[in-house]
C-alpha cells in the first residue's frame, strides 16, 4: 500500500518550544559579547559579570538539551507506535475478506487490496491507476456514474447492489459501499465491495424456494377451492333438494287442500279465488288468473289474485284471435307452456302486444280441461274449459319442471271442483225438471207455488193458475205407442214454453199428461188470454190424432186467478184449476174453461 505516507521522524510543534529557548540564550551570550566588546576596559568584575552570565546561559541551554532529549525519545515513541499502526492499518486493509480500494474523486483507483483484486481476476499492481468503472457492465455504467455524482457531491450512502465485470467476462454480482474521506484526504473516496454472490446465490434459492412454496400454496389453494367448491355444490344441492322437498310438501298440502274444500264446498266461486290465492303465495308470482273461454269466442278473467305492482283484470273480457281452436286444442294435447321472455318466445305478435299492455314479462300456461258431466266415453279427450296462468311481471322468470307440475296438478283439481258443480248443478236441475219433457216436475211445481202463495199473501196481488189435459191421450198412446206419446208429450212442453215465457212463470208437468203453469201476479184474464194463445199454438201445429174428432191434437185448460187470503190455504187454488179443467173436459174438451166465472 505505497500510496499510504510513511510517519516522519520528527515532529516539528513538538521542538519549537525548545528552538526559543535555544535563541533565547544565543541571544544573551550574543548580547554579553557586544557589551564587553563595548567596555575599552576589561575589568575582572566585567569578566565575573560575563563569566557569570554565560554560566547561566550554559545552564539553560544544557536544561534545554535534557529536555529536548526527553522530547526526542517521547517523538521515536509516538513515531514507533505510528509504524506500528500503520502497519496495522496497512494489514487490515490489505488482508480485508472484503474487497477494498481508494480513489480519487472521478473513480481513478490508488490503491486495492487483494481480496478486491481477486475478486476481479487481475493483479493488484495493474488496478492501480485505471478508472473504476472499465469493470463495470456497459448496461450499468450509467447509473454507476450517476451514483458516483452523487458521492461527489458529499452526500452519504447505504451499500449498492451492483455488478463488476471480470477478467473474464463473467458480471460478478456485488454490494458497493462508498464515502469520502476527511482530512487531508478529502479528494478521495474509499470503497468497500463484498462478494454477493452466495447472497445472490442464497437470494435465488429463497426466490425458487419462495416460488415453490406459492406453487404449492396456489396448488393447496386450489385444492381447498375445488374442495369448497364441491362443499358448496353439494350444500347447495343439498338445500335444492330440501327446497324441492319443502315445495313438494307444501304442494301435497295444497292439493289435500284444495281437495279438501272441493269435497266439502259447492261453491265454485270460492273454490276458484282461494286456490288462485294459495298459487300465487306458493309460487311467488305477481299474479295468478283463471281465463274463462266463453261460448262465443271470448274469454273472460274469472277469478284472480295478484301483488300490488300488478293491475287488476278481474272480469275483463279478451277477444284474443291468437287463441284460436287449433291453439287451445295444442294446449290440452301439451298441457302447457312455460315462457320465460315474452320477448324472447315464438308467440304470435298480437299476444305479445297484448301481453305487453299487461305488463306480462313471463308465464305458466296450463290447460283446465272438462268433461260434459254426462259424457259416456271415458277415453274422450275434455274440452278446454279454460286457463291457468301464473304472470311474472316486468322481468324474465325461468320456470321449473315442478312449478309447471303443480300447475298442472291444479289445473286437475280446478277441473274436477268444475265438474262437481256442473254435476251438482245438473243434479239439482234433474231434482226439480221432469226427465222426458224438460220443464219442472211435479216437486218443483209445489214447492214453486208455495213460495208464490206466500209471496202474494204478503204482497196481496193476484196470483194465477193454469192446468192443462191432452185429449184422448190415452187413445193417442194406443195409436201410435208409447214413443209417439212420448213425443207428444215434449212437443207439448215445447209449445207450452215457447208461449209461457216470463221469467217468472213456471210451467211444470203436473201429471201423465197433464201440464200447469204458475202465473205470478198475473189476473183472470191474463191467464184467461194466454191460455186461449196456447191452444191456438198447438192447433197451428196440427198434430194429427185420428181418434178424436178434429182428427188432431188438442188441449183442454182450466183457469184460475186469486188474491190469497189468510183463511185459504194453496190447495183451494189447484181445487178451483181442477174443477175448471173437468168442466173443460165436460164441456167437450179443447177449450179453456175459467173459475169461477167462465169468461
Amino acid at each position: 500500500m505505497d500510496h499510504i505516507d510513511q510517519p516522519s521522524t520528527l515532529n516539528f510543534q513538538d521542538i519549537e518550544p525548545f528552538d526559543r529557548r535555544i535563541l533565547s540564550a544565543v541571544k544573551k551570550a550574543e548580547t554579553l559579547w557586544r557589551t564587553l566588546q563595548a567596555e575599552p576596559e576589561f575589568t575582572p568584575e566585567l569578566r565575573h559579570q560575563a563569566l557569570e552570565g554565560l554560566r547561566l546561559t550554559l545552564e539553560e541551554l544544557q536544561v534545554a538539551h535534557e529536555e529536548l532529549q526527553v522530547q526526542q525519545e517521547t517523538l521515536v515513541e509516538k513515531h514507533e507506535q505510528l509504524v506500528l499502526s500503520h502497519q496495522r492499518y496497512q494489514d487490515l486493509f490489505e488482508f480485508s475478506p472484503e474487497g477494498a480500494l481508494v480513489t480519487d474523486g472521478n473513480g481513478l483507483i490508488l490503491a486495492v487490496n487483494r481480496a478486491f483484486a481477486h475478486l476481479i481476476g487481475v493483479p493488484q499492481s495493474w488496478l492501480v491507476g485505471k478508472p473504476l468503472a472499465t469493470f463495470v457492465p456497459l448496461d450499468q455504467r450509467g447509473p454507476f456514474r450517476h451514483w458516483l455524482r452523487y458521492v461527489q457531491q458529499g452526500a452519504h450512502t447505504n451499500r449498492h447492489d451492483s455488478y463488476l465485470q471480470r477478467r473474464d467476462q463473467v458480471c460478478l454480482p456485488v454490494s458497493i459501499s462508498v464515502r469520502r474521506c476527511q482530512a487531508p484526504y478529502e479528494n478521495e473516496l474509499w470503497w468497500a465491495v463484498q462478494d454477493r454472490r452466495d447472497r445472490h446465490a442464497a437470494e435465488v434459492a429463497i426466490q425458487q424456494a419462495h416460488h415453490q412454496l406459492e406453487q404449492k400454496v396456489q396448488e393447496r389453494t386450489a385444492a381447498l377451492t375445488e374442495a369448497n367448491q364441491r362443499l358448496e355444490a353439494e350444500i347447495k344441492a343439498r338445500q335444492q333438494a330440501e327446497q324441492r322437498l319443502e315445495f313438494q310438501a307444501q304442494q301435497e298440502r295444497l292439493l289435500q287442500t284444495m281437495a279438501q274444500r272441493i269435497r266439502s264446498s259447492l261453491e265454485l266461486d270460492q273454490v276458484l279465488a282461494a286456490t288462485v290465492e294459495e298459487i300465487q303465495q306458493l309460487l311467488a308470482v305477481d299474479r295468478v288468473l283463471i281465463l274463462r273461454f266463453q261460448a262465443d269466442g271470448t274469454k273472460v278473467v274469472a277469478t284472480e289474485a295478484r301483488t300490488s305492482c300488478c293491475q287488476s283484470l278481474l272480469a275483463q273480457t279478451f277477444r284474443e284471435p291468437c287463441l284460436s281452436d287449433r291453439v287451445l286444442e295444442q294446449y290440452g294435447q301439451s298441457g302447457g307452456r312455460a315462457i320465460a321472455d315474452i320477448l324472447a318466445a315464438d308467440l304470435e305478435p298480437c299476444l305479445v302486444e297484448t301481453l305487453k299492455l299487461l305488463d306480462v314479462r313471463a308465464l305458466l300456461v296450463v290447460p283446465i280441461l272438462q268433461e260434459s258431466p254426462l259424457q259416456a266415453d271415458p277415453n274422450q279427450t275434455g274440452q278446454v274449459w279454460g286457463l291457468l296462468i301464473a304472470h311474472h311481471c316486468h322481468a324474465p322468470r325461468p320456470w321449473h319442471d315442478h312449478e309447471q307440475t303443480l300447475l298442472q296438478r291444479l289445473a286437475i283439481q280446478v277441473s274436477i271442483a268444475i265438474q262437481q258443480s256442473a254435476l251438482h248443478t245438473e243434479t239439482q236441475r234433474l231434482a226439480v225438471v221432469d226427465g222426458l219433457t224438460q220443464v219442472a216436475n211435479r216437486r218443483q211445481f209445489d214447492a214453486y207455488l208455495n213460495k208464490m202463495w206466500r209471496q202474494h199473501l204478503r204482497d196481496q196481488t193476484p196470483l194465477a193458475l193454469i192446468l192443462a189435459d191432452i185429449d184422448f191421450f190415452k187413445l193417442y198412446n194406443d195409436s201410435y205407442g208409447h214413443q209417439g206419446g212420448d213425443r207428444c208429450l215434449r212437443t207439448i212442453a215445447d209449445s207450452l214454453k215457447g208461449q209461457i215465457k216470463r221469467p217468472q212463470d213456471l210451467v211444470a208437468r203436473y201429471g201423465g199428461e197433464e201440464f200447469a203453469a204458475i202465473l205470478p201476479q198475473t189476473s183472470l184474464t191474463g191467464a184467461h188470454h194466454l191460455a186461449k194463445t196456447c191452444l191456438a199454438h198447438i192447433h197451428s201445429l196440427g198434430l194429427p190424432h185420428f181418434q178424436t174428432p178434429l182428427q188432431v191434437l188438442t188441449l183442454s185448460f182450466g183457469v184460475v186467478s186469486l188474491v190469497p187470503t189468510a183463511d185459504q190455504r194453496v190447495e183451494t187454488l189447484v181445487q178451483m184449476a181442477d174443477q175448471a179443467l173437468y168442466k173443460a173436459k165436460a164441456e167437450g174438451r179443447n177449450r179453456v174453461v175459467t173459475w169461477p166465472l167462465d169468461l
